[in-house]
Parts: C-alpha cells; sequence; structure tokens
C-alpha cells in the first residue's frame, strides 16, 4: 500500500488527503480510517496487527461481543 515519499530532488512528498478507503477494515492503521495517504508507518502498523492475529487468534478492538446485533439502534 505504500507509495514513493520522495521525489525526483530528494524531497518528501506532502501527504494528501484520500478519497477512497483502501486495504484491509481489520488491519488498517487508524491513519487510513482518516483517510490520509498511505505510509510506511501504516505498513508497520498492519503488520503489527497481523502478527498479533497471528500470535492471540484475535485482536482486542474486534472480537465477537464487540459486533453490532442485527436490529439494534
Amino acid at each position: 500500500m505504500v507509495r514513493k515519499y520522495r521525489d525526483s530532488n530528494d524531497d518528501l512528498i506532502p501527504n494528501k488527503r484520500e478519497t477512497v478507503f483502501k486495504g484491509n477494515i481489520i488491519f488498517a492503521s487508524v491513519h487510513l480510517f482518516n483517510m490520509k495517504s498511505p505510509s510506511r508507518r501504516d505498513d508497520f502498523i498492519s503488520l503489527s496487527y497481523l502478527l498479533l492475529y497471528m500470535i492471540y487468534g484475535e485482536l482486542p478492538f474486534i472480537r465477537e461481543e464487540n459486533a453490532p446485533q442485527h436490529g439494534s439502534i
């Protein structure tokens, strides 16, 4: 998901606001949910979520008891 972060002059390319969400909802970082452009930081966050999921079989913020109930408002 990462993009180039340096231009041809070796200057940092400024972040921009995304118009479409890109990524996996379970493993996406908060920055992606806030529609910020993906960066190396987000790759590491997603990798960390994936590793935690592989170790524990769940993530603390994604649990069955947190799932919305059908018919509830």
